[in-house]
């Protein structure tokens, strides 16, 4: 989680430059005991400059401190309600002291769901990384489908079948 995980003390500039090598447009903040204080995305980091802020500004000064984040106990259900919001990309995974344990992005989260994955907070949700879940719609002369579970023994499918097509 090195690449996600940045210190309070980190500048602005720092900060771009993290995000720009992870490419998650998201960090998040801990302190020294690992703990976590917030998180930041490239959004209000825009926003930040737009207020006035520079490059060379703490990352404290303009951090989000009120943000949602999961704990090992978290029910498939909640996490399920949280991302279904559109401003819930990722949802961090902290102990009972906030220490930072891992992190889930909502499209780790689909991949699990497609892929009949068992649902577990502690898994490194990291290997889900490259799958990319455009590849599950098909296109054919009649239509096309697309995959609501996949798994090595079993697929479940949505056909749709255009009105009107010759098939010859």
């Amino acid at each position: 989680m090195n690449n996600i995980v940045i210190k309070i003390t980190y500048t602005i500039k720092e900060c771009l430059v993290k995000l720009q090598i992870n490419k998650k447009r998201f960090l998040l903040i801990v302190n020294k005991n690992n703990s976590l204080l917030g998180v930041i995305t490239d959004g209000d980091l825009r926003r930040a400059f737009l207020k006035g802020f520079t490059i060379n500004d703490t990352i404290e000064k303009v951090m989000t401190t009120s943000f949602e984040y999961l704990t090992i106990n978290t029910s498939f259900n909640k996490v399920c309600e949280l991302f279904k919001s559109e401003k819930i990309d990722f949802l961090p995974i902290v102990n009972n002291d906030m220490k930072l344990i891992n992190v889930v992005g909502k499209k780790q989260f689909h991949v699990i769901l497609l892929e009949n994955i068992n649902f577990d907070l502690t898994c490194d949700f990291r290997k889900f990384d490259k799958h990319t879940l455009e590849h599950e719609i098909y296109n054919r002369p009649w239509g096309f489908y697309k995959s609501t579970i996949l798994t090595s023994h079993a697929q479940s499918k949505i056909i749709t079948v255009f009105p009107m097509v010759k098939l010859y």
